[in-house]
C-alpha cells in the first residue's frame, strides 16, 4: 500500500507542475524550468509530462546547458554551427527532450551532426575488451582510487549517453585531447566509433 500511495502522490505533483506549465504558456510562448523544478523531476515523471502536455511545444534549455553551449561556441564553433546556424530558435529545443536533463543524463545529446563527424557514445558501444576494463575500473572506483581519462570515459558512457563535448566540459579536459583519448580506445579495442548520424539513430532513445 505505500508504494500505491507513493504513485499517488507522485502523479498529483506532475499532474500540478502540467496545470502550472499549461497556465504559463497561455501568456508565454516556450516553456521554461527552474533549476529545482528539473532538480526534483525524475526521467518516469519528465516521461509522464511530455506526453500529457500537448505536441509541438518548445522548451529553454536550462541554463547550465547554454552555459556548455557558449563554451562550445567558444572553444569549437564549428560543431555549435552545425547544431544551431540557422535555427530562428538558439536554444529552444523540443519539449520531448526534458528528459535529457533530469536524473543522471548528459543534457543535449550531441549525436545528429551533419557536417561534422558525431562523436557520442552509449554503452552499446564498448567492445567486450572494453566491457573487460569496465570490471577493473568498478574494481578501482571500490578502492577509491584515481581513474584516467579513458576510463573515466567509460564509466560515464555505463551510465548515460555521452559525448566528448560535454565529457570536455564536465571534466575539464581540452577537446583535442579528448578526441586523442577515443582514438586510442578505438585503437585499443575497447569502444565503437560510429560518426555518421545516420548509424548512430537507432540508439538514439528520446
Amino acid at each position: 500500500m505505500t508504494g500505491l500511495r507513493g504513485n499517488k502522490k507522485i502523479a498529483m505533483d506532475i499532474d500540478k507542475l502540467v496545470e502550472e506549465k499549461t497556465k504559463y504558456l497561455t501568456k508565454n510562448r516556450i516553456l521554461r524550468f527552474s533549476d529545482e523544478e528539473l532538480k526534483n523531476l525524475r526521467t518516469d515523471e519528465a516521461q509522464h509530462f511530455i506526453r500529457t502536455m500537448e505536441r509541438n511545444i518548445l522548451m529553454r534549455l536550462p541554463e547550465d546547458e547554454i552555459a556548455f553551449f557558449e563554451w562550445l561556441k567558444e572553444n569549437d564553433p564549428l560543431i555549435w554551427d552545425d547544431i544551431w546556424d540557422g535555427e530562428e530558435d538558439v536554444y529552444n529545443v523540443s519539449l520531448d527532450l526534458l528528459s535529457q536533463f533530469v536524473g543522471n543524463k548528459n543534457g543535449f545529446p550531441i549525436c545528429d551532426l551533419i557536417e561534422q563527424p558525431n562523436y557520442w557514445f552509449v554503452v552499446e558501444h564498448i567492445k567486450p575488451k572494453g566491457m573487460e576494463q569496465v570490471d577493473a575500473i568498478f574494481e578501482k572506483l571500490e578502492k577509491g582510487q584515481a581513474l584516467a581519462g579513458m576510463e573515466l570515459f567509460l564509466v560515464e558512457i555505463t551510465q548515460a549517453p555521452m559525448d566528448i563535448w560535454h565529457f570536455s566540459y564536465k571534466y575539464d579536459f581540452s577537446i583535442k585531447a579528448v578526441k586523442a583519448m577515443i582514438e586510442e580506445m578505438v585503437y585499443n579495442g575497447w569502444i565503437t566509433h560510429l560518426k555518421s548520424r545516420e548509424d548512430l539513430v537507432k540508439y538514439v532513445d528520446i
